[in-house]
């Protein structure tokens, strides 16, 4: 499949994101590491996992527009379709199976 390259602002934003993400994650091991109440260290994690399902719904959102819909040939779709189920892991059964 051929790469198709985001534009240079979603680029921009989603390396800006994910390294907003990775310092937030960092900051999780500080607070752990300094003793940080349990709960506390709990809830900046599942921030940061909040966070990140965003970004990644937005990449998600990106390569359907502008990757996926640009394939003309129905095998080249099918088979990026099936790389993205896999890599959620939410398309492993065919639709009559999911009901």
């Amino acid at each position: 499949m051929k790469k198709t390259h985001l534009h240079r602002s979603d680029k921009e934003l989603l390396t800006h994101q994910l390294r907003l993400q990775g310092e937030a994650l960092k900051e999780c091991i500080l607070m752990y590491e300094q003793g940080d109440s349990c709960v506390e260290v709990i809830k900046r994690i599942q921030a940061v996992e909040l966070a990140l399902s965003t970004v990644n719904a937005y990449l998600l959102n990106l390569h359907l527009a502008k990757c996926v819909s640009t394939l003309s040939n129905s095998q080249c779709v099918n088979a990026t379709l099936r790389e993205i189920s896999a890599a959620y892991r939410c398309l492993d059964k065919s639709p009559e199976k999911l009901q």
